[in-house]
């Protein structure tokens, strides 16, 4: 108390006197705004004023009226505040709004928090959404610690802090005027309370957002060096000096390089040339005026560059981006998803930046993660683009009057029954074909294998990618029990000498081979057979160039001289082999100089390498590409396996085959059985006890159709022996040799993602899930099964699981699953086995469990590295790297 204050017969304070003084203004104000409330005229009254002063102008008086009378409604509100303001409850301030602490929007009862106009009095929507929004950020952190804190302002570079802004400086755009707002007429507004202004159409809405100039930055909401100012309350004018600017590069198809945000911490350069051994980026210049870029003012593709993006992750920045391939960039907050990259063997892990299922970019996975530790190639950064563009097909199809037209599901799974039984009528089983993508998951291609035999009853299972390439992906089936790899990712990492056999790892198989690449100039030894350079010739400890087509000669020459020289592993083969007397006897008679006339390689090279093969203790790791054509000759996989086990590199820890793919799910194909000579469980037909098995679970007698003329369809499809298919995520039609097969049938599902020439030619087609939205897994090269997560739901309302069951269904074999799960499971009950490890390890699969020595053929012949792209993804990807270094 300051003072008191003398009365007739009390005393009082002046604190009391100014409680008094705000309780009379209260009153008052109450009385007043009762007043004020009554006293805001309606817009009629309005109207008629304005009539007083204003000739003619009916629309705009009305519009004004309903205006003004709007603003005085809104500037007269008050917050409601019954249940809150009293003894005990939230203070309030003396215009009865609550009273919230700036910033972080607590009040002063622990939990509590306030924002919008109960706090600020009216104000616009913007601002009570900005409260809510920054409200939101401190409550989570008090929540989570306790603590209530302001929300830092995130740093902001902006250019007028450098220099006044010009036209210049806002990337070039067509003008377009702002697209108005349609509204509820003058006439409706005033009798109603309904909603004023309508939303954009889709299309409008698109249009509007597409004026805006995006004048920040790609990289806003992941840019380190801005968390690093925010952090430490960076003020950029304090730092404004001379600077340099530079033109965007956006000259590559897949990068954009803006040197004006590059702080030159060289990690990109050390990224290209450390890592990938490449140097397509570097400094150039001195001192101020230094600037990473290509050299000679190349685009980045005309350089060496692989178009890999690695540089895009490492970058702190956003001076090396990705040119994304939406209509606007963003930057957006994004879900990050783990997920498996699509395209070859490899299985690299990929996280998926998602906003919506049809708005998502990708990035590398944690650098924790193997195989690849966080690299991807450039398809498997950029090659998710034909997702986005519009062209993926979303609903079934039914031929009608000779073209496709959109149906419901239920009237496309009715003519496909309707088709289906009008083929039965006139021919048997055996004249059905089934094929499949290898790009389906394990559980797709085991649910497809069960549809053609237990369902259909056709043992007609094929890819008609497998026919195009035209390899022996049955070559070891004999020889070990499977054409599986025998090694993993740790022993191919760890391998002191790497056989690289008719492959080019760095452009069929990019991560791992840059991985074996860096090994190798660390001091890894390795020996490479092709006819022509490749990446890995530069380092490799021995080229051994022979002619196209002849390296099964090559290896038959370096066993024969083996053998004459006793330096082969006679005690493993003669405790874990058989037949070797068998390639001895036909080697017997070989002649190195014969050898080296056909083949082209020194006898001093083939010296060379029998000297590096024999070295008992190195880690011996043979590096094979089933599906290259490039180098390929008659059974050199055979030839290749004969020699590793010649030497005892097949089994003994440390050493083996590592076959790889061009395809995501080669191995998931043949481990779920989605072959003719295979069962699920990965192995031959003739396996009874698995038949057994599969038929218990299947509870269908499939033996009959094993049995049936499934091994030759080739042969059938030549013949016109096909007379119906089912062709799942393939194009066959690509391939003249089977246009006229594909006319010819007298019915044909197709089931893709887009229109491609086999779909115009289907009498029904169904739209499949991509392994987007799939739930299941791939099998990489080494038998490790990864799990898929889908981003959302399929875009066509099924998935392909539920296309396959529809389909058995239908064909009358009822099968039920409550989940992918169980899917799962039943395949892994088969492959425990089998293949527990989904590849040959230490033990094979043969009847005796022995490795068997096989004779082979050695004829010189070679193949057309081409072969037409049957897999539509393939060939979109394969259409866009034509505009790059690859």
């Amino acid at each position: 108390v300051r003072k008191l204050i003398a009365g007739p017969t009390v005393y009082i304070c002046d604190e009391c006197i100014e409680l008094c003084n705000e309780i009379i203004a209260e009153e008052y104000e109450k009385e007043e705004l009762g007043r004020a409330r009554s006293k805001i005229p309606t817009p009629v009254e309005i109207k008629k004023a304005l009539d007083e002063y204003v000739i003619g102008q009916e629309k705009a008086k009305k519009i004004l009226a309903v205006a003004v009378h709007n603003h005085y409604k809104r500037i007269e509100a008050k917050p409601d505040l019954d249940g809150v303001e009293g003894n005990d409850k939230i203070k309030v301030t003396k215009w009865k709004t609550i009273s919230a602490k700036k910033g972080t929007f607590d009040t002063d009862r622990p939990g509590v928090f306030a924002g919008g106009d109960v706090v600020t009095g009216p104000a616009d929507a913007i601002d009570a959404i900005a409260a809510g929004r920054l409200a939101a950020r401190a409550i989570d952190k008090y929540i989570r610690t306790g603590i209530v804190e302001p929300l830092k302002p995130r740093f902001e570079s902006k250019r007028d802090n450098f220099h006044k802004l010009t036209p210049q400086d806002v990337p070039a755009i067509a003008k377009s005027e702002r697209h108005q707002i349609k509204e509820l007429p003058i006439e409706q507004r005033v009798r109603s309370f309904d909603e004023v202004e309508f939303a954009y159409d889709d299309e409008t809405a698109k249009a509007e957002a597409l004026r805006c100039a995006e004048c920040g930055c790609d990289a806003g909401l992941a840019c380190i060096l801005q968390d690093y100012c925010t952090e430490y309350g960076v003020d950029q004018k304090r730092f404004i000096g001379e600077f340099n600017r530079y033109k965007v590069d956006t000259r590559h198809p897949f990068i954009k390089i803006d040197s004006n945000k590059c702080i030159r911490c060289g990690k990109c350069v050390n990224t290209c040339s450390d890592i990938l051994n490449v140097s397509a980026l570097g400094f150039v210049n001195r001192g101020f005026r230094t600037i990473i870029k290509p050299a000679l003012e190349k685009a980045l593709h005309e350089t060496n560059c692989v178009s890999c993006g690695n540089c895009i992750d490492v970058c702190p920045t956003g001076a090396i981006v990705e040119k994304m391939p939406f209509r606007r960039s963003g930057p957006w907050v994004m879900e990050s998803i783990h997920n498996i990259c699509n395209y070859c063997s490899v299985g690299c892990n990929i996280t998926l930046k998602v906003k919506t299922p049809d708005l998502f970019f990708v990035t590398g996975a944690s650098i924790e993660m193997k195989p690849n530790y966080g690299e991807l190639c450039v398809r498997g950064r950029f090659g998710y683009e034909h997702y986005l563009d519009g062209s993926r097909l979303t609903k079934p199809m039914v031929k009608k009057g000779g073209k496709l037209v959109a149906v419901s599901w239920d009237e496309a799974f009715t003519a496909i029954e309707s088709g289906y039984k009008r083929i039965l009528e006139d021919h048997s089983p055996d004249q059905f074909l089934v094929t499949a993508s290898p790009k389906l998951t394990n559980e797709e291609l085991y649910l497809a294998g069960r549809m053609a035999r237990a369902a259909i009853g056709t043992n007609n299972i094929h890819s008609f990618y497998k026919i195009v390439n035209d390899a022996d992906y049955h070559a070891l089936d004999e020889m070990l029990g499977g054409t599986y790899s025998t090694i993993g990712v740790e022993e191919l990492e760890n391998a002191d000498l790497y056989l690289i056999v008719g492959s080019n790892p760095a452009a069929d198989n990019p991560v791992l081979g840059w991985r074996v690449k860096r090994k190798i100039r660390k001091g890894a030894k390795a020996i490479v057979i092709n006819s022509t350079a490749i990446d890995l010739t530069k380092y490799c400890s021995l080229w051994a160039d022979s002619r196209r087509g002849t390296i099964s000669v090559l290896l038959n020459g370096i066993i024969a001289e083996l053998i004459k020289r006793g330096k082969i592993n006679s005690k493993f083969i003669n405790e874990h082999s058989s037949n070797f007397d068998q390639i001895k006897n036909k080697l017997s008679n070989s002649d190195i100089s014969e050898v080296v006339s056909i083949t082209g390689v020194s006898k001093d090279v083939i010296d060379e390498i029998i000297n590096l093969l024999t070295d008992e203790d190195k880690k011996i790791v043979a590096w094979y590409n089933i599906d290259s054509r490039s180098e390929r000759s008659n059974e050199d996989l055979k030839s290749l396996t004969t020699l590793m086990l010649s030497i005892g590199k097949i089994g003994e820890k440390g050493s083996g085959l590592a076959i790889f793919s061009n395809q995501c799910n080669l191995s998931g194909m043949h481990l779920a059985g989605f072959d003719n000579r295979l069962l699920p469980g990965g192995v031959p037909s003739t396996n009874i006890q698995l038949l057994g098995k599969i038929q218990k679970l299947w509870n269908k007698d499939i033996a009959p159709v094993l049995k049936s003329d499934g091994m030759n369809i080739t042969r059938k499809i030549r013949e016109d022996k096909i007379r119906a298919a089912i062709i799942i995520g393939e194009n066959p039609a690509a391939a003249k040799e089977y246009n006229s097969f594909i006319n010819n049938l007298e019915f044909l599902v197709v089931c893709d993602l887009f229109r491609t020439e086999t779909a115009n030619a289907a009498d029904v087609f169904l739209p499949l899930s991509s392994y987007l939205e799939a739930k299941g897994n791939f099998t990489n090269w080494s038998g490790v099964r990864q799990r898929l997560n889908p981003i959302g739901p399929p875009p066509g309302g099924l998935s392909t699981l539920d296309i396959i069951r529809r389909l058995c269904n239908l064909m009358g074999h009822d099968i039920e699953y409550n989940s992918v799960e169980d899917i799962s499971s039943e395949l892994e009950e088969l492959l425990s086995q089998t293949y527990p490890l989904g590849r040959i390890n230490g033990s094979y699969l043969t009847k005796d469990g022995k490795a068997h020595f096989v004779p082979y053929s050695e004829v010189v012949m070679s193949v057309s590295p081409k072969v037409p792209p049957v897999i539509s993804i393939d060939e979109r990807i394969i259409e866009r790297l034509k505009f790059i270094n690859i």
